[in-house]
């Protein structure tokens, strides 16, 4: 038998990344559920699931955001301000909490 190439069973549509990208910002934008928002564009909500969860993964994947920038520049500022006496006591003070969680601060 000849091996013919069977014509498109029409279970898969392509879509342009435009689509796809707006179809994701009206989830992640609006807050609404995945299924809403793919019963409104006429795409299963797998299918819109997948693309959020990828289009998530790529914005994390994509680097540190600014807010996260700038609260790493400030930790490391506050950081270099510390003396040696002072991380050693702070460090004193940490531990002490993790292996006595019941003592804490009193101001009687």
């Amino acid at each position: 038998m000849k091996d013919a190439k069977r014509p498109a069973t029409g279970r898969h549509r392509p879509f342009t990344p435009e689509f796809r990208a707006e179809a994701v910002r009206l989830v992640l934008s609006t807050g609404r559920p995945n299924h809403v928002v793919a019963d409104e564009l006429g795409i299963g909500s797998s299918t819109l699931g997948k693309w959020v969860a990828a289009a998530k993964e790529a914005d994390l994947l994509s680097g540190p955001h600014s807010d996260a920038t700038k609260e790493l520049a400030h930790f490391r500022a506050q950081n270099r301000d510390y003396t040696p006496d002072q991380a050693r006591g702070r460090h004193f003070f940490e531990n002490a909490l993790i292996r006595f969680p019941w003592w804490t601060w009193r101001a009687d």
